[in-house]
C-alpha cells in the first residue's frame, strides 16, 4: 500500500475522482466540511528545496491537483480545522497479476 505521487496521479487520473467502484466520477460521495480531498506524497518545491511547507493534494471539490499547506494556518475559527486539515489519505495498492 502506498500514497500516489503527482506523477502517478497524472498516470491514473481517470480514477482520482471515482469511488466505491463507480464508473462515473462521484467525488461528492466523499467530501464534507472536513473532507475536501486527499494528499499525494509529493512535496511542493524544487530539487534544491523541498522544505516549503506544502505538498500536493487531489481536490475533490474543484476537480484539480494543487499544493496545500501541510500545517494548518489556524484562521477558520473552527477548532478542528485550525488544528487539522480538510485533506485525508487515499491509499493505493498494487497486486501481482498472473
Amino acid at each position: 500500500m502506498f500514497i500516489l505521487s503527482v506523477d502517478e496521479a497524472m498516470e491514473y487520473r481517470e480514477y482520482l475522482w471515482k469511488f466505491d467502484g463507480s464508473e462515473e466520477e462521484n467525488p461528492d460521495s466523499q467530501y464534507s466540511a472536513y473532507s475536501k480531498g486527499y494528499w499525494l506524497r509529493s512535496p511542493m518545491g524544487n530539487r534544491d528545496d523541498y522544505d516549503t511547507g506544502y505538498a500536493y493534494v487531489v481536490d475533490l471539490v474543484n476537480g484539480n491537483i494543487h499544493p496545500a499547506a501541510v500545517k494548518p494556518e489556524g484562521v477558520t475559527g473552527e477548532e478542528e480545522l485550525d488544528t487539522t486539515s480538510v485533506y485525508g489519505i487515499r491509499l493505493a495498492f498494487t497486486m501481482p497479476q498472473d
